[in-house]
């Protein structure tokens, strides 16, 4: 490779030689200690960000799972006050009691300040579940009602659960559950007309969320 010069051309090497040169020099050699320094620092500073947010994402990951293992036992909320802040917001109540129960069959991350678990709800509509959460849905001596229809049925419900995280506080900030009631209702029902009466002046929404008032 040649490089045109006024006057005529220098060879590669030739521009090697005098870069060798020129590196021998007191004023060389500092001007390739700074540019040496500035890559090692651009470097330094993608890889201190690199491994924040693989510890980020490795204790969101833990408090999700342990919150799972959890979720069965009265461990549950002795943990949620330790990883999250007092008012975490809980679909549409706050504090660490107002948890609803799920399954987990995947992970999955979309970004390192939250993630989002994949979950699958199964639920049998006994009597208690009628008087306490559908209390509309009298059960009569008429096979056909509503309330008859649902008893003793079994619901499986795709759904997830979603955590989002603080960074300046490594905590929990919110945790947002939903899961698809309204599909097996409908399978079990076999008409939306139904469906809708059913949920009309129930405790619960349509995506298995306890509502304070009916909307």
């Amino acid at each position: 490779m040649q490089f045109v010069k006024a006057g005529g051309c220098i060879t590669q090497k030739q521009l090697q030689e005098a870069q060798k040169r020129y590196v021998n020099t007191p004023e060389g050699v500092i001007i390739l200690l700074e540019g040496e320094i500035r890559n090692l620092c651009r470097e330094i500073e993608t890889l201190v960000q690199e491994s924040q947010q693989i510890s980020l994402g490795n204790s969101l990951s833990n408090v999700a799972a342990k919150y799972f293992g959890l979720l069965f036992t009265s461990d549950l909320l002795g943990y949620m006050r330790e990883v999250a802040i007092a008012d975490v917001l809980f679909n549409d109540g706050y504090g660490p009691e107002a948890g609803i129960s799920l399954g987990v069959e995947e992970f999955q991350t979309n970004d390192c300040n939250s993630l989002v678990a994949v979950t699958t709800t199964s639920v049998t509509i006994t009597r208690e579940t009628l008087r306490i959460v559908f209390p509309h849905l009298k059960t009569t001596n008429n096979s056909e009602s509503l309330g008859n229809r649902l008893i003793n049925r079994r619901l499986q419900m795709r759904g997830s659960t979603r955590f989002e995280w603080d960074n300046s506080t490594r905590k929990v900030t919110r945790i947002i559950s939903q899961s698809d009631m309204m599909t097996p209702i409908l399978g079990l029902l076999g008409n939306l007309e139904d469906v809708s009466k059913v949920f009309e002046k129930a405790l619960i929404s349509p995506k298995f969320q306890w509502r304070i008032k009916f909307d």
